[in-house]
């Protein structure tokens, strides 16, 4: 058990993992100049002269090896825990990493299960903030990225998604998925906070991909907001699964402790992946370019 809660043995009926959706681009997580690329439902990437493949799915990946594929290290991320893999090396035992995600009932109002302080703050978001200090609209790129840079977020994760957001929207497989949102504030027309999510129709799902407010309106509902505005979002359109993505658990940076307790608010069940396991998988050894 981490600090929010335990996590799930066991995967809901319909649940995938985001590294699975069509409309989820992966490689756009990746450093374009370890040339990223789709092979089966896995991921390649690399750099001479080490190649890694990597499989994020509950089945044990087919490997089905081409004349020209490099040799390389396969990975393969199970989402929950199976019995004994044989062929493959476990390196750890601690969980890979701990991820949230909640399901939207029908016929319930979802802030029925948020937390009393998410309810409370929804409360002040409607009645004080909504359509008469602020509104949340669509937003583009270049206000995303000057209010991140402003934001409590960009000092510790700096650049990334940033990189990220752009190369989804530039992903024939995710632009048309990927939704900016921003609380414009009336009197100014300037954002004070966003948020990113990534959509998939074909699985009912959505992803929190990237957030942040300003600093200097930290104590503003601004973010509630913007959640409220993404639950509403999904059950028009019969969105089922939210996915937060990661919290922090043991061992990771201290910094991610207020991004994970505020995402903690909204009745997420935790998935504690279980280690990666490894193999070598036999190819041509390339050459340095």
């Amino acid at each position: 058990m981490y600090p929010y809660g335990p996590w799930i043995e066991q995967l809901p009926s319909g649940y995938v993992p985001r590294q699975q959706w069509p409309e989820y681009d992966i490689t756009t997580t990746l450093l374009p100049r370890a040339h990223p690329r789709y092979v089966g439902s896995g991921t390649r990437w690399g750099m001479w002269p080490l190649y890694f493949e990597e499989y994020v799915q509950q089945a044990e990946p087919v490997l089905s090896p081409q004349r020209k594929d490099p040799a390389r290290i396969v990975i393969w991320q199970r989402v929950v825990p199976l019995g004994r893999c044989i062929g493959w090396t476990q390196f750890s035992f601690k969980p890979a990493k701990l991820e949230g995600f909640s399901m939207l009932e029908p016929g319930m109002p979802y802030e029925k299960t948020w937390s009393e302080s998410a309810r409370r703050y929804l409360k002040k978001w409607r009645t004080q903030y909504a359509g008469t200090q602020y509104v949340i609209e669509p937003i583009t790129y270049e206000e995303f990225a000057e209010t991140y840079k402003d934001g409590t977020v960009y000092k510790h994760a700096q650049e990334y998604q940033l990189r990220v957001v752009k190369a989804l929207l530039g992903s024939p497989k995710s632009r048309q998925h990927t939704t900016l949102w921003g609380a414009r504030r009336l009197d100014i027309g300037k954002i004070d906070a966003t948020l990113v999510v990534v959509s998939s129709p074909s699985t009912h799902s959505s992803y929190y991909q990237a957030a942040c407010i300003r600093r200097n309106i930290a104590d503003a509902p601004l973010m509630i907001g913007l959640m409220d505005h993404w639950h509403a979002y999904a059950v028009t359109n019969g969105i089922k699964f939210l996915h937060f993505g990661g919290f922090w658990k043991p061992g990771d940076p201290k910094q991610w402790k207020g991004f994970s307790l505020f995402k903690s608010k909204f009745n997420p069940q935790y998935i504690a992946y279980p280690p990666a396991l490894f193999r070598f998988a036999k190819g041509t050894i390339l050459r340095r370019t």
